[in-house]
């Protein structure tokens, strides 16, 4: 199954949404309004509730999950602990990546945090993700793929990419991994945590 998390950013569910057998909606506070605009009953809405009035979307989910304003975590972080273990092939998260640049720091963390399970950050123009195993890029929509270190002294290899590496010290204020390309199959072989960033071309 896919755990579709729609937040409440600005809103870009409708140009990256498509429909899968398997899914699960769980919409995060305001993430109640990009949801029900696309007639889409969330299988929960979780939050605190402050972006929205959920009494208004009563027939647009099936379970309300509240929590009070004032907690130790972002509404996000509570809606991933929530699926957390209830074994989703995938996560993906919409509506995390607009004008709250705050908020955008926050999900890199909760990524971090949450880096065993399959979370992708999506918008229109970008596909992010944790990896911290060896893992194999084939040339598809993307045209870019930028890494970024979230640990010092990370190794990492790339072969298969237009600009390649071996063995490179990657820290964490390193750019050279900024827009690399993917010739037709690409491997990366890492020995710690790494943020990937698969752009399209603008």
């Amino acid at each position: 199954m896919i755990a579709k998390i729609v937040c409440a950013g600005f809103n870009s569910f409708q140009d990256v949404y498509h429909h899968d057998d398997d899914e699960f909606i769980i919409a995060v506070d305001g993430g109640i309004i990009a949801t029900s605009s696309q007639n889409i009953i969330a299988n929960i809405v979780i939050g605190d509730f402050d972006s929205s009035d959920i009494d208004r979307f009563g027939l647009a989910y099936d379970t309300k999950i509240a929590f009070p304003k004032e907690k130790n975590a972002s509404d996000l972080e509570l809606a991933i602990d929530y699926v957390a273990d209830m074994n989703f092939s995938r996560i993906e998260i919409y509506n995390g990546s607009g004008n709250r640049l705050d908020h955008f720091l926050s999900i890199l963390r909760v990524m971090e945090k949450y880096s065993h399970l399959n979370i992708h950050l999506l918008d229109t123009s970008n596909d992010i993700f944790i990896i911290e195993t060896d893992y194999e890029f084939v040339r598809n929509q993307y045209k870019y793929i930028s890494f970024f270190a979230i640990e010092n002294n990370t190794i990492i290899t790339l072969t298969g990419f237009k600009y390649e590496l071996d063995h490179y010290l990657l820290h964490t204020n390193d750019s050279i991994c900024l827009s690399n390309e993917v010739i037709t199959r690409g491997s990366v072989v890492v020995d710690k945590k790494i943020i990937a960033i698969q752009a399209l071309e603008k």
